[in-house]
C-alpha cells in the first residue's frame, strides 16, 4: 500500500491510499496530477477565490459561453434541490455570509436575513449563457463530494487503478483493498480521539457532518455552517452528527448535511430512492442508522 502526501484544497486536506502495485516513479507522476486537478477546482469553483467563475458569476450576474463543467455543476447543484425536496440548495452564499462564513472567515454575523431563492426562479443554464438574477451561489454544500469522484475517475481512466480511497477531510470514494471492504471509523461529533464505531464501503462514497466541525458564537448565539433552508434565514436545529454511504461521494456529501435538517419520515424515503445508508448520532449516545449501514463495535 502507497499513502500519497497530502494535498491541501478546499480547506482540508486530501490524502490518497492506493493499493494497487505501481512505481514509484508514477506514484510521483500520479500525485503531481491530482494536486493540479484539485488546484484548479478550487480555482474554478470556490466563493473564496473572487476570480473562480462562481465569484464571476455572483458579482456579475451572468457567464457568456461557460465551460461545459460548470454547466454541468451547477445543473447537478439544481438536481440535488429536487431530489431533497428544496433542503439541499445551492443558494444559500447570501445566507451563510451573512452569519460570518465569509471570505475573510470573520465569524462575524451581518444581522441581515435573507429569503433564499428557489434556484429555478433565479438561475438560468445554458451551453450559451448562464445568468444569476439574484442572490449568490455557494457550491460548498456538494463541491468537495463532486472533486473526490472527480480524482476517482481520473484514478481509474488516467492511471488504470483499481485499488484506492480518497478522502477529502473525511468525505470519501473507496474501491476496494483488492476485494476486501475498506474500514471507516465513525468520529464522535465532539470528541475527535473518540469513534462511535466502524463501517466498511466497497465501490462508495462516504460522507459525514456535523454541527459542530464548523461553529462560531456571536453575541451568546452559536451559529454553524448547515444551513436550515425551510424556513430560511436562520441557523438550523439538528441532530449532532451523520454519516451516509452512497454509490458516490457527491451523493454521500449532500445527503450527509440533508439528514441533519430532514424529519426522519422524510430521510427514509430519500434513502429508499437514493439507495442510501444512513446513521445518525445525537448527544450523548443516541445512535442510529438504518438496515442497510452496517455499524461495529469497537
Amino acid at each position: 500500500m502507497a499513502i500519497l502526501p497530502p494535498i491541501k484544497a478546499l480547506g482540508t486536506e486530501f490524502l490518497v491510499e492506493i493499493w494497487d502495485e505501481v512505481p514509484h516513479a508514477t506514484l510521483e507522476t500520479v500525485h503531481t496530477h491530482l494536486e493540479f486537478l484539485l488546484s484548479e477546482f478550487e480555482h474554478t469553483y470556490s466563493r473564496f477565490k473572487p476570480d473562480s467563475y462562481i465569484s464571476i458569476l455572483n458579482n456579475q450576474k451572468f457567464i457568456d459561453n461557460p465551460p461545459p463543467d460548470l454547466v454541468r455543476v451547477l445543473q447537478m447543484g439544481i438536481s440535488y434541490f429536487d431530489r431533497t425536496d428544496g433542503i439541499h440548495n445551492l443558494m444559500v452564499g447570501e445566507t451563510i455570509i451573512a452569519h460570518g462564513y465569509d471570505a475573510d472567515y470573520s465569524f462575524t454575523p451581518k444581522g441581515s436575513v435573507f429569503e433564499i431563492p428557489n434556484p429555478h426562479e433565479v438561475l438560468r443554464i445554458s451551453d450559451e449563457r448562464i445568468s444569476l438574477s439574484h442572490g449568490l451561489i455557494d457550491i460548498g454544500g456538494y463541491g468537495k463530494g463532486v472533486a473526490i469522484d472527480l480524482l476517482a475517475t481520473r484514478l481509474r481512466s488516467e492511471f488504470g487503478l483499481r485499488y484506492f480511497l480518497i478522502n477529502g477531510g473525511g468525505d470519501m470514494y473507496g474501491t476496494s483493498n483488492y476485494g476486501t471492504p475498506i474500514t471507516i471509523f465513525l468520529e464522535h461529533p465532539t470528541d475527535p480521539q473518540t469513534y462511535l464505531g466502524t463501517t466498511t464501503i466497497m465501490h462508495e462514497g462516504f460522507a459525514a457532518s456535523s454541527i459542530h466541525k464548523r461553529s462560531w458564537t456571536a453575541d451568546g448565539i452559536k451559529y454553524h455552517h448547515i444551513i436550515d433552508t425551510k424556513p430560511a434565514g436562520k441557523p438550523s436545529t439538528c441532530s449532532d452528527a451523520s454519516f451516509i454511504i452512497a454509490s458516490d461521494a457527491v451523493t454521500a456529501d449532500v445527503f450527509a448535511t440533508v439528514t441533519l435538517l430532514a424529519t426522519a419520515e422524510k430521510m427514509s424515503a430519500f434513502a429508499l430512492t437514493n439507495s442510501l445508508k444512513v446513521a445518525q448520532f445525537t448527544l450523548p449516545t443516541t445512535f442510529i442508522h438504518n438496515p442497510q449501514f452496517s455499524v461495529q463495535s469497537l
